[in-house]
């Protein structure tokens, strides 16, 4: 047969019957779609021809000789496919609406959906919700705890569970389920298809985790709709096959990607398919590296380095100073780990960056246990245990081979491991054949998954509003500015319309025989204090939550009292690189007048108010919930205050007002900030008030940007308490 627009792989494990249904409910479907199916017989029923109706011109059966998970099932029809797309489908699923061939082509209208589910339906009608955010260990835990069941759900459960994601309209999510997925056959290969080492469970949510880490995106397709009856064989033992099946492949989804411990950020339902980006280039994987390595190995790795540097300073230690003793040594030795791992956590060591450099990783390794060692000698001189015969020389032998082993490790796992992808955004107008020369040029690890950006004919302003997008969605880590053969001009535009950013910009030469690059931007931080600025974030938060514990209680009780549930309301923000988030506050207005798009500005005497909103918004009691945003990392405690998109007053917006208004999203958005502090904040009374309070708290911000260092952060927090700033003239 010819070449199939579509193949249908379908798995069955004793399920003739169904497939049958499947079948028939498809037939009117495909009629006009080129096609073929690829049955695969995992048990070998007897007479399962018959029971599917009979074999069709455009039908391929196999049956298995063993039993194998589903996972390989799948791979072994999709060797056999001759589709651009692959269509993996349960066979227990049945059509109802829509058109399969519309999601095929809103599948290909862009290189980075990588796949497209249908809405899946219970047999009663109701929405079975096939999509999830990628599993955490907490939500992982609630799930074993039957949350899915519990009348009242934690928020962030519910939104890792995008209980409240809307798709009325094709959105993107994290993972699907394998009942129903629209694939490229490329992409499929490309990231070699499902892990084999699933037999049932986690193969789906490990896909779609490693199509996100090369570059693609999963999407919901609302407009497409099929039936999943989604049944279970049960079991009255303890631990049913199913259950045994189940732990086994969350254990090695746990080990082999360390998504659990931390799964990729993102922002649900924020992109809308309006708004995507026209990526005329495609997408393009400069260079694929082996598939990424456990976090856990990483971590475990990083441990026994580190353990082994500091068990060899103990020793050297102990011999020239025996008056130490030993359980103050251990206990030093413990704190050094700790934070030497910590310090490795904020400063990102062994990440795609570095691991590629020798001089990096021996930089990096000095760095971190330098800045460890620092940190913790502090501590000892305040509590007087420096003084401690013998510690003086038993600690300086621990930050020298705590940091030669650190390096030594950083060797070792530079050498066995492939670290996770960075996303570049290539703005070129040479073919994208010619790409390809200029990966021996960057310097950003050991692979590099690359949007193109085609620069032909647009121009500087035409490229920003691309990349912008990009950036803003949190699609590309750094930017590469691809010289040609003439418009050399154009790479100083594009730089100057990407000052708003703060990504490090780089510019390739091509017209040479050996490619160059040379960084033009780097970032406004350097790695250490931006890592000072968050250990100072997660440090506050942390006391502040505690602290003000008592103070939270009280406020949601009262909050409860005048005007019940909910206690917290979110609203969008724009963040660093005016990528979205959602800002937490204790809600102040009644329920049913919340402003969640914050569309309307707040007034005196406003009716939506309730008593106690009044009260926690004069004295800014509201804001404090947002040491939550801070220990996410959506915030920090000092900085610009987070602004909704689009902020307006009375129709005018500042962005379009204020020339150099955007460059304030460079930074992480702050509880706190020097604009807040000379009382640059509060609703204006008309637009001129209100363009000229923002001008100036526009310069006031980017002033601070600019000359920022930890000391700055330190006295405003410290101006901040002091001079009351919190109590404003907000409504």
């Amino acid at each position: 047969m010819s070449a199939a627009v579509l193949s249908i792989l379908i798995v069955s494990h004793g399920h003739a019957t169904e497939i049958k249904a499947c079948l028939q409910s498809l037939s009117g479907e495909l009629e006009d779609l080129d096609h073929q199916f690829i049955l695969i017989d995992n048990l070998a029923e007897t007479d399962f021809i018959e029971k599917i109706g009979g074999l069709r011109d455009n039908m391929t059966v196999v049956a298995n000789d063993a039993k194998a998970g589903f996972g390989a099932n799948v791979n072994k029809a999709a060797a056999m496919a001759q589709g651009d797309v692959l269509l993996i489908l349960n066979p227990d699923t049945a059509h109802k609406t829509g058109k399969i061939a519309d999601a095929v082509e809103f599948l290909l209208a862009d290189q980075g959906r990588g796949l497209v589910s249908a809405v899946l339906q219970n047999p009663d009608g109701t929405d079975q919700r096939n999509f999830r955010g990628f599993p955490s260990l907490a939500v992982t835990a609630l799930r074993a705890a039957g949350a899915n069941d519990w009348s009242r759900k934690p928020q962030f459960y519910r939104d890792a569970m995008l209980h409240d994601l809307d798709t009325s309209v094709p959105v993107q999510v994290d993972w699907v389920f394998g009942s129903f997925m629209l694939i490229r056959r490329s992409t499929f290969e490309e990231i070699g298809g499902f892990d084999e080492g699933f037999f049932m469970y986690y193969e789906d949510v490990d896909l779609c985790y490693r199509l996100r880490k090369a570059g693609y995106s999963t999407w919901i397709y609302p407009q497409l709709v099929f039936c999943h009856d989604h049944r279970r064989d049960s079991s009255k033992s303890i631990l049913n096959t199913y259950q045994k099946n189940h732990i086994k492949s969350l254990l090695r989804y746990a080990w082999k990607d360390g998504a659990l411990l931390r799964p990729p950020g993102f922002q649900h339902g924020i992109v809308s398919p309006g708004s995507e980006l026209d990526l005329s280039g495609g997408g393009l994987t400069l260079r694929m590296g082996r598939r990424f390595e456990q976090i856990l190995f990483a971590a475990t790795l990083i441990l026994s380095s580190v353990l082994a540097g500091l068990v060899s300073a103990w020793i050297l230690g102990a011999a020239f100073y025996h008056s130490l003793p030993f359980s103050t040594g251990s206990v030093v030795t413990i704190a050094f780990v700790v934070l030497t791992l910590f310090v490795q956590l904020l400063l990102h060591e062994f990440e795609s960056t570095g691991l590629s450099d020798g001089a990096r990783r021996a930089v990096g390794a000095l760095e971190t246990s330098l800045l460890a060692w620092l940190l913790l000698a502090l501590v000892l001189v305040l509590f007087g245990v420096f003084t401690t015969p013998g510690m003086p020389g038993f600690y300086l032998l621990l930050g020298v081979f705590g940091a030669l082993f650190n390096y030594l490790g950083s060797r070792l796992f530079a050498r066995f491991a492939s670290p996770g992808g960075t996303r570049i955004g290539v703005v070129t107008m040479p073919p994208a054949a010619e790409i390809s020369r200029l990966v021996p040029a960057l310097p950003v690890g050991n692979q590099v998954v690359a949007r193109v950006f085609d620069a032909s004919g647009k121009s500087a302003a035409s490229i920003f509003e691309e990349l912008s997008s990009a950036i803003s969605k949190a699609q590309i880590d750094h930017v590469y500015l691809v010289r040609g053969m003439d418009r050399s001009d154009l790479c100083l535009e594009t730089l100057e319309h990407l000052s708003v950013f703060d990504v490090p910009v780089w510019y390739v030469n091509l017209t040479e025989d050996h490619p160059t690059a040379q960084r033009l931007r780097t970032p406004l931080r350097s790695r250490s204090r931006e890592a000072l600025q968050r250990g100072l974030d997660i440090t506050i938060s942390l006391f502040a939550l505690v602290l003000l514990s008592w103070l939270y209680l009280t406020v949601a009780v009262l909050i409860l009292l005048e005007d019940g549930r909910p206690v917290f309301f979110r609203q969008p923000r724009l963040g660093r690189n005016q990528v979205a988030f959602r800002m937490i506050k204790f809600r102040s207005m009644r329920v049913a007048d919340s402003d969640e798009n914050a569309d309307r500005l707040t007034t005196r005497n406003d009716t939506r108010v309730t008593r106690v909103g009044s009260f926690i918004r004069r004295t800014s009691i509201d804001e404090l919930p947002q040491f939550l945003n801070v220990l996410r990392g959506d915030m920090s405690v000092v900085g610009p205050r987070p602004l909704p998109p689009g902020f307006h007053f009375r129709g005018q917006r500042f962005d379009l007002l204020i020339p150099e208004w955007n460059r304030r999203y460079r930074v992480r958005p702050g509880i706190t900030g020097a604009s807040q502090l000379l009382g640059f904040r509060g609703t204006p009374e008309t637009p001129g008030e209100a363009l000229t309070m923002m001008q100036k708290r526009c310069q006031t911000d980017n002033e601070y940007i600019e000359t920022w260092s930890i000391w700055t952060d330190l006295k405003i927090i410290v101006m901040t308490v002091v001079k009351g700033a919190f109590v404003s003239r907000a409504y």
